[in-house]
């Protein structure tokens, strides 16, 4: 498989909209309430924390199988497929180019990329969240100290 075939089929699964869909199967337009995001948070907000639970799992794991597809590569391919998996989260053209921040997504690819790095991620966001309970905030601040962790952890610098 060539880098640019696993790229293009990552955008395109990374870009179903799992929680749009999971909506549409309760009867709800998710865009038109809440937040009118599609993603886990809003999810939750309209349909109840099961769905968004779904969601989640859903839209981490779209994130998670293309890096997998390409574990045995180097890392800097595993973050590319990472990265159109998350674009086409961000700009589903199922969605007229519309869609999620691509957190839960992003959050499936770095867990299969480097766990170790993923979790101290994790402990961060909860860390902000118990502190501030918001989940966008949280969301912000996990993703700007990841580059700062991955490096330290992976010794890895793109």
């Amino acid at each position: 498989m060539t880098f640019a075939v696993a790229c293009i089929a990552s955008f395109f699964f990374g870009a179903v909209p799992f929680g749009y869909i999971v909506g549409r199967l309760k009867g709800v337009d998710v865009r038109k309430h809440g937040s009118g995001n599609i993603g886990a948070t809003n999810v939750s907000r309209v349909l109840g924390k099961g769905y968004g639970a779904l969601v989640l799992f859903l839209d981490a794991f779209k994130g998670f199988l293309p890096v997998l597809a390409v574990k045995g590569y180097p890392l800097t391919v595993q973050l590319g497929v990472a990265m159109f998996a998350v674009l086409g989260h961000c700009f589903s053209p199922f969605l007229l180019l519309k869609g999620g921040k691509g957190v839960a997504t992003a959050f499936g690819a770095f867990l299969c990329a480097s766990p170790k790095v993923t979790a101290i991620a994790v402990l961060i966001f909860f860390l902000v969240f118990l502190t501030t309970r918001y989940v966008s905030l949280s969301s912000m601040v996990t993703a700007s100290s990841f580059p700062v962790v991955f490096s330290a952890v992976e010794g890895f610098s793109p």
